[in-house]
């Protein structure tokens, strides 16, 4: 792995507990990632579920599955 690499996470909470564990999630991510060294991590919320459906009649949009793509991973 390349020094000072940045992997790109596609972040989606989703519903419920999900939307509760994702900051703590992501915290705990990055500081493990400062801990081990050599790479970082970019979340980058990509919203949906039913929550959204319910709010804007899309239950996973466009823009969402575009971060999805270009991302390295996707957390759930």
């Amino acid at each position: 792995m390349a020094q000072n690499s940045k992997f790109k996470i596609a972040a989606m909470a989703g519903d419920g507990i999900g939307e509760e564990v994702m900051a703590p999630c992501e915290a705990l991510l990055s500081h493990v990632a400062g801990e081990v060294g050599g790479y970082g991590l970019h979340f980058d919320a990509a919203p949906a579920g039913a929550g959204l459906y319910r709010d804007t009649g899309v239950a996973y949009p466009d823009k969402s599955r575009e971060i999805a793509a270009n991302a390295d991973a996707i957390l759930l």
